[in-house]
């Protein structure tokens, strides 16, 4: 089971961001810098993952995280 720990949301999300820039999809992020939280990273980045990559496909390919 993942540990929970101190996890840098926006640091997670604007990876998820390039991931998907990367596979050539139009997808941006605009939020703080940084954004501390308790979390488990990896449950945390599956789960963000999983809702931007159903936004893309019902949003004609693109995706404005703000």
């Amino acid at each position: 089971s993942e540990c929970t720990r101190l996890t840098d949301l926006s640091d997670l999300i604007e990876s998820i961001v390039r991931d998907f820039i990367n596979l050539s999809k139009l997808c941006t992020f605009k939020g703080p810098d940084r954004f501390a939280i308790e979390g488990r990273p990896l449950s945390l980045k599956h789960a963000i993952r999983n809702l931007i990559k159903t936004a893309i496909t019902y949003d004609g390919g693109r995706m404005k995280l703000i």
